[in-house]
């Protein structure tokens, strides 16, 4: 597949990253992990629930998430937050 085409789909742009993410690494995660790291990537989802579904512990899903190179998502602040 397109690397392009991989990365429209997610709420990151490949120009903003520092390295390309391991896609490698990603294709070998086991299958719940690869969906729940998807999920997390496509922004459908927050890191937490993304550990939760993927079956890991929080901080082992984002050791996942930093091997495979993938940004972590500030959370979006609020309308009411800003006034």
């Amino acid at each position: 597949m397109d690397l392009k085409l991989k990365y429209e789909r997610y709420w990151f742009k490949e120009d903003d990253l520092i390295e390309p993410l391991d896609w490698d690494f990603i294709e070998s995660l086991p299958k719940q992990v690869r969906v729940a790291l998807q999920s997390y990537m496509r922004g459908d989802v927050s890191i937490g629930k993304a550990a939760e579904m993927s079956g890991l512990g929080f901080r082992k899903f984002d050791e996942v998430r930093a091997r495979a190179r993938v940004p972590i998502r500030a959370p979006e602040v609020s309308q009411d937050y800003k006034k």
